[in-house]
C-alpha cells in the first residue's frame, strides 16, 4: 500500500509539474502577443502626428500645436512606461486611447466619445496593456479615413457579469464590404 500511494504521490507530481509547464507556456504566448499589439503604435503615426503637429506651428497656431506636442508625449511616456506592465487599470488605458483618438482627429477629423457605464470601476478593473488601440486604429484608418461624411467613433463598455466587461468599438465609415 505504501508503494501505491507513493506511486501515486509521484504520478500526482509528474501531472502537476506538466500542468505547472503548459500554463507558463501559455503565459509566454500570452505575454508575446501582448508585445506584438503594443507594437501597433507605428512609426507612421508618430511621423504623421509629428507632421500634423509642423503644420499647426506653420499655420501659427502655437496653442493647438503645444496641446498636441503635449498629448503625443504623454501618449508615448504611457506606452513606454506600461510596456514593461503585462496589465493596466481601465482608466489609465482610456486615457491613453483619449489621446491616441485627439491625435488621430488631428490628422483625419472625426468625432469620437466613450460611454462607459458608472457600474465600472475604471480604477480597479484591469484590462492588458495596449489591448484596445490596435482595434480603434483599424476603425479609424479603415473605416473612417476613406469614408467622405461626417466621422463618427463610439466606444462602449458595460459590465456582462461580476469579472467581465463588455466592449463596442463602432464607426461610421465606409465598412467592410468597401
Amino acid at each position: 500500500l505504501g508503494l501505491i500511494i507513493g506511486g501515486g504521490s509521484v504520478l500526482i507530481l509528474v501531472i502537476v509539474y506538466f500542468v505547472q509547464r503548459r500554463r507558463k507556456h501559455q503565459q509566454l504566448r500570452t505575454q508575446m502577443a501582448l508585445s506584438g499589439l503594443r507594437a501597433q503604435l507605428n512609426p507612421h503615426f508618430l511621423f504623421n502626428t509629428l507632421t500634423s503637429i509642423q503644420d499647426l506651428v506653420n499655420q501659427e497656431n502655437k496653442s493647438a500645436a503645444n496641446r498636441y506636442f503635449n498629448e503625443m508625449a504623454q501618449l508615448l511616456r504611457y506606452v513606454v512606461d506600461s510596456s514593461a506592465e503585462e496589465y493596466t487599470s481601465l482608466a489609465a488605458e482610456l486615457a491613453a486611447l483619449e489621446k491616441y483618438c485627439s491625435l488621430e482627429a488631428l490628422r483625419t477629423p472625426f468625432n469620437y466619445h466613450f460611454d462607459i457605464r458608472p457600474e465600472i470601476d475604471l480604477q480597479n478593473t484591469e484590462i492588458p496593456t495596449m489591448l484596445l488601440q490596435p482595434f480603434v486604429e483599424n476603425a479609424i484608418l479603415h473605416g473612417l479615413r476613406p469614408s467622405s461624411i461626417p466621422k463618427d467613433l463610439h466606444i462602449s463598455m458595460w459590465p456582462e457579469g461580476e469579472y467581465r466587461i463588455g466592449i463596442s468599438i463602432i464607426d461610421n465609415g465606409i465598412g467592410i464590404e468597401a
